[in-house]
């Protein structure tokens, strides 16, 4: 966010520290500092008020602007400078009602310096966050439809990547589903040729990223695997940096995870985690969608081919009720070829 670093000594005289005020109408006040110790703000409104007092011109503007802000009598609102904005508003508009408004002082811990944050640019960024975040949801249902459309798993599994990488932006990914005590690639992007030859169908077990991932339900975020000299899940170590595994989950079962990575250093951040779970959720259920879909169609064909019909004479009593007898069909049929 936009923020002031003008700033002057205690012993400034009022008259320069309100030219400068005049003369530049985007600062929201400024910041006063005794050498390098740091006193407190005066916002632009509180500078004004008190100079257009009466006796104001002649009280303060000819001796130092300490004298002015001992007059104002108020405590600066300071904030780190990695505060969520969220917080930063919520905790702003708890200050008395005469303060609400007043700007924030942001204090970065690295250099150890202050600037003046304007309440109304803080208000402006969290309406732009929210209207952010209504436009994310609302195209994450469009998603959601989109991947609904269609019950044929390659196109499922296309999609999922597609979209995935639009609300994540990432140089790979791709999709390993749970098969037995392993993991199978099943869709890759955004490797070459030759590695996709070699990803796809490959297991993978023992993955100690995946066994993180299942214990905790949660995303799995690696800022930097440009270092490591095997990467268990595959793939091209020369190009990705940093890496987000994100549990594939369906009615409280892990079916698999989405494998992302990125080839800048730019480590998925926790809102990003969060993004790809929900979507990872929607893709669970597109997948689970698909498979029972090829399940009923390998039953169709069964039935039309009358190996069906030799599963249910062959493994169950005649005179049971289909309804207990197609539950037994559906496992035995892969038996007969």
């Amino acid at each position: 966010l936009k923020t002031s670093d003008f700033q002057v000594n205690s012993t400034t005289l009022g008259r320069d520290v309100i030219a400068s005020l005049e003369a530049n109408k985007e600062l929201p006040g400024v910041l006063i500092v005794d050498g390098e110790n740091f006193i407190g703000a005066i916002s632009r409104q509180k500078c004004f008020e008190q100079i257009g007092r009466p006796y104001g011109v002649e009280v303060f503007l000819n001796r130092p602007i300490a004298y002015l802000y001992k007059a104002i009598n108020t405590t600066p609102f300071i904030v780190p400078h990695n505060t969520h904005i969220d917080l930063a508003v919520k905790m702003a508009l708890k200050r008395p009602i005469n303060q609400i408004y007043e700007p924030l002082v942001v204090e970065f811990a690295n250099d150890k310096t202050m600037r003046l944050l304007d309440m109304h640019v803080l208000l402006s960024a969290q309406s732009k966050l929210l209207e952010n975040t209504n436009n994310l949801i609302k195209r994450q249902i469009d998603i959601w439809h989109m991947m609904s459309s269609s019950l044929e798993m390659k196109d499922v599994l296309y999609l999922i990547l597609e979209y995935i990488t639009e609300l994540i932006p990432s140089d790979q990914a791709s999709i390993l589903l749970q098969k037995g005590q392993s993991l199978e690639f099943v869709a890759a992007r955004g490797f070459n040729k030759s590695e996709l030859t070699t990803l796809l169908h490959r297991l993978i077990y023992d993955s100690s990223l995946y066994q993180n991932i299942r214990r905790s339900y949660k995303p799995l975020a690696l800022p930097d695997i440009s270092h490591l000299n095997q990467w268990e899940l595959g793939g091209s170590l020369q190009a990705a940096n940093s890496w987000l595994g994100v549990p594939l989950i369906y009615y409280g079962n892990i079916i698999g995870i989405l494998s992302l990575s990125r080839y800048s250093a730019n480590p998925y951040t926790e809102s990003e985690g969060a993004i790809a779970k929900n979507f990872a959720n929607q893709a669970a259920s597109a997948i689970q969608n698909a498979r029972a879909f090829e399940q009923q169609r390998q039953v169709a064909e069964e039935l039309a081919d009358g190996r069906l019909v030799r599963v249910l004479r062959d493994y169950e009593p005649k005179d049971l009720p289909i309804q207990l007898v197609y539950p037994h069909a559906l496992k035995l049929s892969p038996r007969v070829r």
